[in-house]
């Protein structure tokens, strides 16, 4: 009896032969890295910022808003701190992602057959979608960075 199922090696290799270029984790790690120090960004912001301005009178600077020298003076240099960690994460966030789309793009390319395969282009598209992501979170944290650095902590 003859196997139905039973079909002859095609020849096709691995629908996605470049994807060793670009890692699994690597694609993960750039798409994550800049939106949770986005998030921790702000989250320590909004933390110290409302414990140095409740923090009572004698602690306070006038239109300043930062921290003065008494017990709460750290939290000023903690949330500068805390932003430029953040500006540098996103940043190397950005140059992951870019260093996907490099790495990527040489699979992605039409070749000289004119046939695209199908699991390249899914990689250049996660790595392009990693990058939007890293430009856009980049953003909300220069925004947040500039209304610290520029506006100060507490009002008044």
């Amino acid at each position: 009896m003859i196997d139905q199922h039973a079909h002859p090696p095609a020849g096709i290799g691995h629908p996605a032969p470049g994807r060793h270029r670009v890692g699994d984790w690597l694609l993960v790690f750039s798409f994550l890295l800049v939106p949770v120090a986005w998030s921790v960004q702000l989250v320590a912001i909004s933390s110290l910022a409302g414990l140095a301005c409740m923090g009572g009178a004698d602690d306070m600077v006038g239109s300043g808003g930062m921290p003065g020298p008494g017990g709460l003076a750290w939290a000023g240099a903690a949330i500068m701190w805390i932003n430029i960690g953040a500006l540098a994460l996103g940043l190397v966030g950005i140059g992951l992602s870019l260093l996907n789309m490099q790495r990527s793009r040489a699979a992605a390319d039409t070749p000289p057959s004119g046939v695209v395969e199908a699991g390249e282009g899914r990689v250049h598209w996660m790595a392009f979608g990693g990058l939007f992501v890293a430009v856009v979170t980049m953003i909300a944290i220069v925004a947040n960075s500039v209304s610290v650095f520029w506006g100060g902590l507490c009002p008044g």
